[in-house]
Order: C-alpha cells, then sequence, then structure tokens
C-alpha cells in the first residue's frame, strides 16, 4: 500500500513532466482522426525531460515544432516581427519584449 506523499509526489512528477507530451499526443490523435472536421488551430507550449518546446497543432492534425510561431487572421504580421528579431540565444528579459511587438503588429494589421 503506498503512502499518501508518495502519490503525491507521483502525481506530481505526472503533471509537471508527463501532461505535456499526454496533451501533445492526445490532440494530434483527436484531430487527425477527424481529419479537420474539428475546426481547431493551436499552438502548444510545454516543457518535459527534454526541455522547452513550441507547437503549432494544425486542424487535420499535423504539427511543427518550431522556435517561434504564429498562428490566426494576424499571423503574418507577428512572423515578420518574429523573424526579424528573434535569436537563438535571446536572454530572457528580452523575449517579452518581442512577444509583445509581434502582438502589436498583429492588432495594426487586423484592424
Amino acid at each position: 500500500m503506498y503512502t499518501v506523499p508518495y502519490i503525491i509526489y507521483t502525481y506530481m512528477m505526472y503533471g509537471t513532466v508527463y501532461m505535456y507530451t499526454w496533451y501533445y499526443h492526445n490532440t494530434l490523435h483527436v484531430l487527425y482522426r477527424y481529419q479537420g472536421y474539428i475546426s481547431a488551430a493551436l499552438v502548444l507550449g510545454g516543457v518535459d525531460v527534454t526541455g522547452p518546446h513550441l507547437h503549432c497543432i494544425y486542424p487535420h492534425g499535423s504539427s511543427d515544432q518550431l522556435p517561434y510561431v504564429t498562428m490566426g487572421s494576424g499571423s503574418l504580421a507577428a512572423m515578420s516581427v518574429f523573424e526579424s528579431r528573434f535569436k537563438p540565444n535571446m536572454d530572457v528579459s528580452s523575449r517579452p519584449i518581442l512577444t509583445n511587438d509581434g502582438t502589436v503588429a498583429t492588432a495594426e494589421n487586423v484592424t
């Protein structure tokens, strides 16, 4: 019989390490099964034992793993900002600024 701290620790490990991987594969399976009839396009980010990941999941069930992703009506404006200013080893303080600038470009382009 397991003790309560062991069960809680196991649940925490499942929630933090394996939940991202489970959600990613389960979402791909469901979208692929319905072949685009579920019109859900997602940006999924998470961290597992191999590090951080960022995915675009398309309605027909395929996915891309990229260093930066955009989806939606203003994605081209945001992508142009990301492509011109993204660097693979950006420091933590400049990432929110880049994200904000991409969001502003999207809002200006859509409206």
